[in-house]
């Protein structure tokens, strides 16, 4: 379900697979101009506006190894309120803010998947490797076809099994709630 066309800059498939983290472009694509551009796009209230996300799947996001490989995005709560408004993702450059936009366009397109699913699936070594490029659009349209295949009660954390080891991290599912087991957890322990 990923449009490709030639015969314009940038396509569905480039957007999502070609890195643009260069400063004018992430302005352009984020709406932002000025010397100010990263502060107004990391104020949580404008990034979820941006991003069309819930304050939830924020957290999601920023907890996904993917998105945040060193764990230094974080949001910085200027008060105590619950305005988005007065809330601050910290540590965003426009090579992590253009990796955000990529992996979201790539979610949106996978109907059902949550976040930490093709989290996994692009960190698998046998599946995407960490990157996000044509191998592994390819490698994701079989993996899709075989969870097809074997059905609907299967997850895609059973596929990547498949080809590697059982998943042993857990991951985020809401604010003040204890993190999801995984795979390995909930098999064995």
């Amino acid at each position: 379900g990923i449009s490709v066309d030639p015969g314009v800059p940038f396509d569905e498939k480039r957007n999502i697979l070609v890195a643009n983290a260069t400063i004018p472009d992430q302005k352009i694509i984020w709406g932002e101009t000025g010397a100010n551009w990263l502060n107004l796009v990391g104020n949580v209230k404008n990034f979820l506006q941006k991003t069309g996300l819930e304050y939830n799947d924020v957290l999601t996001l920023l907890d996904l190894e993917f998105i945040n490989p060193a764990g230094d995005i974080s949001i910085h709560h200027l008060d105590a309120s619950c305005d988005t408004d007065q809330k601050v993702i910290q540590v965003l450059d426009e090579i992590k803010l253009d990796r955000i936009k990529r992996f979201l366009r790539l979610w949106r397109k996978l109907k059902g998947w949550k976040m930490w699913e093709l989290d996994l699936v692009i960190r698998h070594p046998a599946i995407g490797a960490g990157t996000l490029d044509e191998a592994f659009l390819i490698k994701l349209y079989y993996l899709g076809r075989l969870r097809t295949r074997l059905g609907k009660k299967v997850t895609v954390e059973q596929l990547c099994a498949l080809f590697g080891e059982l998943n042993t991290e857990t991951h985020f599912t809401e604010l003040y709630k204890k993190r999801a087991e995984a795979l390995y957890q909930s098999l064995f322990l």
